[in-house]
């Protein structure tokens, strides 16, 4: 008899991202980590983290027991304010791509 499951070793850039199985309203887990066995077939996969756009994949278990490998890269929910004032008339300023190197 073959095994009619799989798992999946699920990460994500970044990590720590709430993983949703087939719409299920209870997290499987938070990445990186590995699922429990799952029924082969097409599975539905939604990652969640704060300040990142939520993430819809599809993957396909092969069923054949094995641990097949899903990466995601999360894209930022946010943006960059760059910040100025203005002294005797003259604008001085910081652009967001300053504003960023000074704060780290």
């Amino acid at each position: 008899l073959r095994p009619a499951y799989g798992q999946l070793q699920i990460t994500s850039e970044p990590s720590g991202a709430q993983v949703y199985i087939d719409g299920d309203y209870k997290p499987a887990g938070t990445t990186p980590f590995t699922t429990e066995r799952l029924p082969k077939g097409s599975h539905t996969l939604q990652f969640k983290l704060g300040s990142y756009k939520p993430l819809t994949e599809k993957v396909v278990i092969s069923g054949d027991g094995s641990v097949q490998t899903k990466a995601v890269a999360l894209a930022p929910n946010f943006g960059l304010i760059g910040y100025g004032y203005r002294y005797f008339g003259k604008i001085y300023g910081v652009s967001p791509k300053e504003a960023l190197k000074t704060n780290k």
